[in-house]
């Protein structure tokens, strides 16, 4: 148990800042909040490769679905993104940030999945 924790830990630690980069790098696109966006949707493809694959390990599967994916996708910024573009009466963003991560991310999630199966 001692080790998983050490896994999560460690996976969320280069989770986290690949992240912050990844933000950095999108946030001068203005259509909708980009960076959360592509962390999402990145994170979604990746965690259906991930569960996808049979020939990885447990200690690996920790390290990247809870820790390293965990702190690399976000649930609470994207939420509070669609709260401030409903906010700022930005409605056409709104919804497009709204059904593009969720269509995107669910499409991404099964073609990853898929994958990994083939």
């Amino acid at each position: 148990m001692v080790v998983q924790i050490w896994l999560v830990g460690l996976g969320g630690f280069f989770g986290a800042i690949v992240r912050h980069f990844v933000n950095q790098y999108f946030s001068r696109f203005r259509l909708f909040p980009l960076g959360t966006f592509m962390v999402n949707t990145t994170g979604s493809f990746l965690i259906g490769l991930l569960m996808g694959s049979d020939w990885i390990s447990d200690s690996i599967r920790v390290f990247l679905s809870a820790g390293f994916l965990g702190a690399y996708t976000t649930f609470s910024t994207f939420n509070f993104e669609l709260f401030m573009l409903k906010r700022n009466h930005r409605d056409f963003q709104f919804f497009l940030y709204l059904a593009s991560s969720y269509f995107l991310g669910i499409l991404l999630a099964i073609l990853g999945y898929s994958m990994a199966n083939t």
